[in-house]
């Protein structure tokens, strides 16, 4: 099964050496030569190794779920539903991960509303597609409301908030072998899915990596390099902002001063609501940090050159972020009303990181904030 992708383990693009040689001009200022970090080769190293391997990773573990799929519905055991799952966890794990990433052709393609609309409706579900009788044609499919597809419905199917025997039950006889069906199918469009961004990212594709790269010196998605980075930092913010305040700040009551409501948390019943959480930050960090491996600059040589303090702060921060999320102990769902402080010490740690995007790294890289304070999802 792939792995998703790691700071340790990201495949490099581009020769360590001309990355390096590419990386850095120097200028004489005041009689002194001063580092120059290129923003365009910033942008190159984030997009050949980084976001085209993120694309690619979700494209290869979502062939792994529907290969899972088929095989659990080839012969309902529990090893194939507990494959399955491990299967569907790793590629939820790979789509949170790259998230940083989905602007580009993943807006374009309005991949977040295909691919992972919340909440789903069950019983809709139930009544209109495992109760009915139309093929599920790809055709079909792409038509299909977002309420009824995408990795939540995935998730019922092989979680239906009961036991795995219970689970297993519904994948046997007649109405089984239509569960099937709509199970295929929705692991296939979420393959296809993310096999057309991925092409849209890639050399041999679409090349989007290059119109980044080549921002305000030939691209025809951004005239200018500064309209990259807005669009790439307003995105990511908007992820820092998604991560506090809507995924753990609605669940916890946290942000509006309510009483916990486990079931907002997305994926509760499959209990991997930190997962969710945990990837997503992966993903900021691999923004932020790129691929060390390739010898490209990254976004934190950024900022160290401008500002190294706010870069030693980032790097806190994220730890912080992360020594919380360890510490929980429990499914989120549980945690929010079992563990109330320690899911408050992840939250102000997750508005930490959430901060320092839209105020201290927005300030340095000159960004145009777009992104309201308020979040209201």
């Amino acid at each position: 099964m792939p792995s998703t992708i790691s700071l340790r383990f990201l495949s490099a693009g581009v020769a360590a050496a001309a990355a390096a040689s590419a990386a850095v001009i120097w200028t004489t200022a005041c009689g002194s030569e001063k580092p120059v970090i290129d923003r365009n080769a910033v942008l190159r190293g984030l997009a050949d190794d980084v976001i085209v391997p993120s694309w690619k990773n979700l494209e290869s573990s979502a062939q792994v779920l529907e290969d899972a799929s088929g095989k659990l519905c080839a012969g309902p055991t529990d090893a194939a539903l507990q494959s399955a799952r491990a299967a569907w966890r790793q590629s939820r794990n790979a789509w949170f991960e790259g998230w940083a990433f989905h602007f580009g052709p993943a807006m374009d393609m309005d991949a977040k509303t295909r691919l992972d609309r919340s909440p789903i409706d069950p019983e809709r579900i139930e009544k209109d597609e495992i109760g009915g009788t139309h093929e599920f044609s790809d055709t079909y499919m792409e038509t299909l409301t977002a309420l009824k597809k995408g990795f939540l419905a995935v998730e019922y199917v092989l979680y239906d908030s009961g036991q795995p025997a219970n689970v297993l039950e519904k994948f046997t006889g007649t109405a089984g072998a239509r569960r099937c069906q709509y199970l295929t199918a929705l692991a296939k469009f979420n393959r296809t899915t993310a096999a057309s961004i991925a092409a849209k990212w890639a050399p041999g594709g679409g090349n989007f990596a290059n119109e980044l790269a080549a921002a305000g010196n030939g691209s025809a998605r951004y005239k200018l390099i500064q309209n990259a980075y807005d669009d790439l930092m307003n995105h990511n913010i908007m992820v820092a902002q998604k991560l506090s305040n809507t995924m753990l700040g609605r669940p916890s009551g946290l942000r509006d001063g309510v009483e916990p409501n486990p079931k907002l948390v997305d994926v509760w019943r499959s209990g991997t609501g930190l997962d969710d959480l945990r990837y997503g930050l992966k993903g900021l960090q691999l923004l932020y940090g790129g691929a060390p491996s390739s010898g490209a600059p990254s976004l934190r040589d950024l900022i160290a050159e401008r500002n190294p303090e706010v870069d030693k702060l980032v790097t806190q921060d994220f730890a912080a972020a992360f020594r919380a999320m360890d510490d929980l102990k429990t499914p989120l769902h549980d945690a929010v009303t079992e563990d109330k402080e320690k899911v408050k010490t992840l939250y102000a740690a997750l508005k930490a990181v959430y901060t320092r995007f839209q105020a201290d790294l927005a300030s340095l890289l000159g960004i145009t904030v777009s992104v309201l304070e308020k979040d209201n999802d």
